[in-house]
């Protein structure tokens, strides 16, 4: 737990909660997470703030607080847009395309995938727009839309092979 002054007080705060919620102790990535955001807030560190709502929301999710998850993705990307992060904000809208798989509202999860989709292709983020093309692919599969599940199932192996030839 670094000092209160501390000048990355709340990047390192946010890390160790990351770490915690890759080891399964959401709980314990929760405590860590809040106090990031806390610290984030008390020195206005936008970035940190959005990391460590995120890194919240995924320790709520991973325990089944879907709404407490939903609510801190939402607030994280409202500042991620505040602070013009396309990546992370296609991130947090992923996010927030899984969890409400998790919870069976697949047309919100059309919705926030087709935003992370546009944001990524726009800005030629080649491994956020591959989560966005699966993530739809699954969502309209789960709907029963299976002309549509295709289309972006073909975008999807279209992109790796264009990863792949490149690579």
């Amino acid at each position: 737990n670094p000092k209160a002054d501390y000048p990355n007080r709340a990047t390192v705060l946010c890390n160790i909660a990351s770490c915690y919620n890759m080891l399964g102790n959401y709980k314990l990535a929760a405590e860590k997470a809040l106090l990031g955001i806390q610290s984030a807030r008390k020195t206005s560190s936008m970035t940190d703030l959005a990391n460590g709502l995120n890194i919240l929301a995924r320790s709520y999710y991973q325990r089944g607080k879907f709404t407490a998850a939903i609510s801190h993705l939402h607030e994280a990307s409202k500042v991620r847009m505040h602070v013009q992060d396309p990546a992370m904000l296609a991130s947090d809208y992923l996010d927030l395309a899984d969890v409400y798989l998790m919870i069976h509202q697949t047309q919100q999860a059309v919705h926030y995938a087709k935003k992370a989709e546009a944001i990524s292709f726009g800005n030629k983020i080649d491994l956020k727009l591959q989560a966005a093309y699966e993530t739809l692919a699954n969502s309209y599969r789960k709907l029963g839309d299976y002309k549509n599940a295709a289309l972006y199932f073909k975008k999807l192996i279209s992109l790796k092979e264009r990863i792949s030839t490149g690579n």
